[in-house]
């Protein structure tokens, strides 16, 4: 109420009065700026045109969480009905909690004991003076991140924060990789904290502020980014066991097929053919001479150019791919079959992007209903897994090498019911 007069003066005149700028969302802002004014002018019976979104709660471990029926990791993606939960679980403050453990382990090692026990392993020196340089820079990192999480925490406790590990913790779903993290990290993290320290290296004595490097210098940001990312790659798996369970399946299905250069193809629920074709390129060399004015000469370079695709599988690319298209394959089925849902209901405007479902307020209960009712439809009386099998089978003639379907339910056996996901209140939010 205190703020009304600057939002009726940034709603009637953008342009002159700038105070929406500052808000994090700047454009959807002004927006919600020129609704609340025209509700406020016209009363109690005016109809807002602004969209109403609702996300998915982690969307590709929520598929996972159906493809095997894992009640464990239904409940953590919010796909399962708790009557007693009161606000929605996350995956990503879970994993938070075990990296905070880890650190906090490391911190605390004591390497001397640590060494005495790895000389029970071997006798060799140089392997030896190799173990007690990678647990002092392990003790070293966790201590940093314990203490930059102290520093951006609201309870000022030394913890890892869900900011940390989110991106990482999300593209795990996605197949990304130890590597992937460690430079996700530097890119989202280091690069910021390092290009700060440089920026008040060069003019920060002139202008009176403060800084010091959370960890310390760029090589150790560096080190400290793998430490991080080893840690999270490592703690994933603790927390949702079906991603990794079916990722495996797939890759081991991509890899039998790709033995006998056959890409993995699969019917979704909606119809659409997946075909996970990736093939290698003939890519001959091309000698190119470029002039380098530094040192004055023409210098030799040597450029491969993917000229031709052939007919030879690029497992390994198969492999490393199939996990994520399958997923986004079938949140685009959700997308599809919830969409003709609302439609069929009498919905007129909807827009979505991914996993994300924006409709007018006034249709959000039926555009709720109509994502649980397609997620039901697309894995009730289904196993996708298996179907995949059934499906790539007769493309093959060792059909004997395919892996295994993995069973249902999680690793105490229980198997999650899809119908209960239309009793769900935070699956999506």
């Amino acid at each position: 109420e205190k703020n009304i007069d600057w939002i009726k003066e940034c709603a009637s005149d953008p342009l002159a009065n700038v105070h929406w700028e500052d808000a994090s969302s700047p454009y959807q802002f002004i927006s919600a700026c020129k609704e609340l004014v025209k509700a406020i002018e016209v009363g109690e019976t005016y109809v807002t045109g602004l969209p109403l979104s609702v996300d998915a709660s982690s969307s590709g471990y929520q598929i996972y969480s159906c493809l095997l029926r894992s009640e464990k990791d239904a409940k953590l993606t919010n796909l399962y009905n708790d009557p007693d939960q009161e606000k929605a679980n996350d995956i990503y403050s879970d994993v938070a909690r075990y990296v905070t453990i880890d650190c906090q382990k490391y911190m605390k090692m004591d390497i001397d004991a640590e060494i005495e026990e790895y000389k029970k392993e071997t006798a060799d020196e140089d392997e030896i003076k190799k173990m007690r340089k990678k647990l002092l820079q392990f003790k070293e990192s966790a201590y940093l991140w314990l203490k930059y999480g102290e520093e951006l925490s609201p309870k000022r406790k030394p913890e890892i924060l869900r900011e940390f590990v989110k991106r990482q913790v999300m593209t795990f779903g996605y197949s990304s990789n130890l590597f992937g993290f460690a430079k996700q990290i530097r890119k989202d993290i280091m690069s910021k904290l390092n290009k700060k320290s440089k920026e008040f290296e060069l003019y920060g004595h002139n202008s009176g502020e403060k800084f010091e490097h959370p960890f310390i210098d760029k090589d150790t940001a560096r080190q400290s980014a793998w430490f991080m990312a080893t840690m999270i790659f490592n703690n994933i798996p603790k927390v949702v066991k079906s991603a990794s369970k079916v990722m495996d399946f797939l890759r081991d299905v991509t890899q039998v097929l790709g033995s006998e250069n056959v890409t993995l193809r699969y019917q979704t629920p909606t119809g659409f053919i997946v075909n996970n074709k990736y093939n290698e390129f003939e890519t001959p060399t091309v000698k190119i001479k470029i002039w380098d004015a530094e040192i004055g000469r023409e210098r030799n370079y040597r450029h491969n150019v993917q000229e031709k695709i052939t007919d030879v599988v690029r497992t390994r690319k198969s492999m490393n791919t199939v996990a994520p298209n399958i997923v986004h394959s079938l949140d685009a089925s959700i997308l599809i079959r919830a969409g003709v849902l609302a439609k069929e209901n009498g919905m007129t405007h909807m827009m979505t992007v991914h996993d994300s479902f924006a409709c007018l307020p006034s249709d959000m209960e039926l555009m709720g209903s109509c994502i649980k009712f397609a997620m039901v439809t697309i894995f009730k009386d289904k196993n996708i897994l298996q179907d995949i099998i059934d499906q790539n089978a007769p493309r093959i003639k060792d059909k004997d090498s395919l892996p295994e379907v993995p069973e249902f339910g999680d690793e105490d056996g229980n198997i999650f019911n899809i119908d209960d996901i239309m009793e769900s209140y935070f699956s999506f939010a």
